[in-house]
């Protein structure tokens, strides 16, 4: 039975690259699957070259590869951060804070006016 050796890993790796996943933890899940599937068809035949396990194995994933795989991280990952912003912006607007920010906002509305009116006074003739 064959084990896969640092190199086979690094090869895993290169061919995730050049499959277009670039989120490092996306190529983690995907080299453990290929290395998995690999090392199961080395149980049923040794003789097996790596490459040919490798086409082997990434035929499962259809004719797309792994740009599925990219497309359910992709839509996970979205969601996660929309939950999260919105848990930010739900814990940034309590109430201290919101009326901190909306006094705030009032204060530069009323710095801006008087300054408006101080520019129009430098300006008009005498």
């Amino acid at each position: 039975m064959h084990k896969l050796t640092d190199h086979h890993i690094e090869a895993l790796y290169k061919f995730t690259r050049n499959h277009y996943v670039a989120w490092y933890v996306v190529q983690i899940e995907l080299v453990d699957h290929l290395a998995n599937g690999i090392e199961n068809q080395w149980i049923e035949n040794p003789n097996l070259s790596f490459e040919s396990a490798l086409a082997t194995e990434f035929k499962k994933f259809g004719i797309f590869g792994f740009s599925d795989v990219i497309e359910q991280k992709t839509k996970a990952l979205n969601t996660f951060y929309r939950k999260e912003i919105w848990k930010y912006f739900k814990d940034f607007f309590r109430l201290p804070k919101i009326i901190a920010t909306l006094f705030s906002i009032w204060g530069l509305f009323i710095i801006r006016d008087y300054l408006s009116l101080i520019k129009i006074g430098e300006m008009s003739p005498k």
